[in-house]
């Protein structure tokens, strides 16, 4: 009976242990989104996704050969362009990123970076990165000149923070039981996309059963891993990336064979005041003085009108869009509302961000059972 007890106990532990810093829709804030674009993509996946000064660009991943290619939009009227290579090779492809300044977009190809020219699309170079992580995502922020990585270790999300040419300047974890996806950066905001399979899968080596399969959440931290807002998204299909277009966040999910787009309406602007010696210059890393980015705006807030609206997925080729802004106008019949390995070591210092997803219930739930079980024992030592 004793050896029983103690079971109990210990299951009760581990059950506690793992769930206490589980996800909670109740801390989350629920992220409005409008369609604006569909193509079809057969049998290929959309992964990877980019925004520069032309395009709305989609990595596919080729379910049959595990080749890649390009869907190429415009960025203003989300019409089709015929540009760039029609195969490349970019591992899974799970994400990219742009530097205006160069006019280059970077691809994510675990310990490796593709290098893209913005305007042709045709590949210029391969980059191999020094510290020996499987990378999965990458954003660049042109405010700090500075590029944002992420691999994952077990349950944490490890994001390092680097340099123009790539050298390793810090680093902070967090944790996410989620199918880890794809981030952007503006402003020294990292925005990072998570996917729930519901499961145990492939990539998904833990479930709290705190989202169900399907749901999707946005986390943002600034540069420094401070916890800002996690954003929640409804059953619109796999999210795969997102990026900013003319100032609005656009993600790209995966949808039924289709890689469908959509804009947020209600994204908060944040502040990012970095820390000493965090901003740093590109050539010899002196350090500057403290940058703040301040705006009491919604970054996403929209422009409304009277005009009608539609708020089913609509096919692109077969509608003539307006100027982008006018397109996500806040129409509110159009308004969707979503309420959505480890490689080798190096010397910099992993800041452990403190989870603050802390579950009230399970909390109480852990600790009931955990007092009600020590009584129990007790009692049975008495007799």
């Amino acid at each position: 009976m004793r050896k029983k007890i103690k079971i109990m106990l210990i299951v009760a532990l581990l059950f506690y242990s793992m769930n206490i810093n589980a996800l909670t829709k109740n801390e989350m804030i629920s992220l409005n989104l409008k369609n604006v674009a569909k193509y079809p993509i057969g049998n290929s996946h959309v992964q990877g996704g980019v925004a520069t000064d032309e395009y709305v660009i989609s990595v596919l991943l080729n379910n049959n050969t595990n080749s890649n290619s390009l869907l190429v939009l415009n960025k203003d009227t989300f019409k089709r362009v015929n540009v760039g290579n029609s195969s490349y090779h970019f591992g899974h492809g799970n994400d990219a990123t742009y530097n205006k300044d160069i006019n280059q977009i970077y691809v994510i190809d675990g310990k490796n970076i593709h290098v893209l020219d913005a305007k042709t699309l045709k590949l210029k170079s391969n980059i191999s990165l020094k510290t020996g992580h499987n990378y999965h995502a990458i954003g660049y922020d042109e405010l700090t000149n500075q590029y944002v990585l992420a691999y994952s270790a077990n349950r944490k999300t490890i994001f390092d923070i680097m340099d123009s040419n790539f050298n390793l300047i810090r680093s902070f974890s967090i944790d996410i039981n989620m199918t880890r996806q794809a981030l952007t950066v503006k402003d020294g905001i990292i925005y990072y996309c998570a996917y729930e399979a519901g499961s145990i899968t492939k990539y998904q080596s833990y479930y709290d059963g705190a989202l169900k399969h399907g749901e999707n959440a946005l986390f943002v931290y600034d540069l420094d891993g401070n916890k800002k807002d996690i954003y929640y998204i409804n059953k619109l299909g796999e999210l795969e990336n997102a990026s900013f277009v003319n100032d609005h966040l656009l993600l790209q999910f995966h949808i039924g064979g289709n890689v469908t787009y959509y804009i947020s309406t209600n994204l908060k602007k944040y502040n990012y005041v970095s820390e000493p010696n965090n901003y740093l210059d590109d050539n010899n890393l002196t350090s500057k003085s403290n940058v703040i980015i301040d705006s009491t705006q919604n970054l996403n807030q929209v422009p409304t009108n009277n005009s009608s609206s539609n708020d089913s997925v609509q096919q692109v080729d077969s509608i003539e869009f307006t100027a982008f802004d006018n397109m996500i106008s806040d129409e509110k019949n159009g308004e969707i509302s979503a309420i959505n390995n480890m490689g080798n070591s190096t010397d910099t210092q992993i800041v452990d961000v403190p989870d603050t997803r802390n579950d009230t219930y399970l909390y109480l739930v852990g600790i009931i059972i955990i007092i009600n079980l020590i009584f129990y024992i007790r009692k049975i030592n008495l007799n």
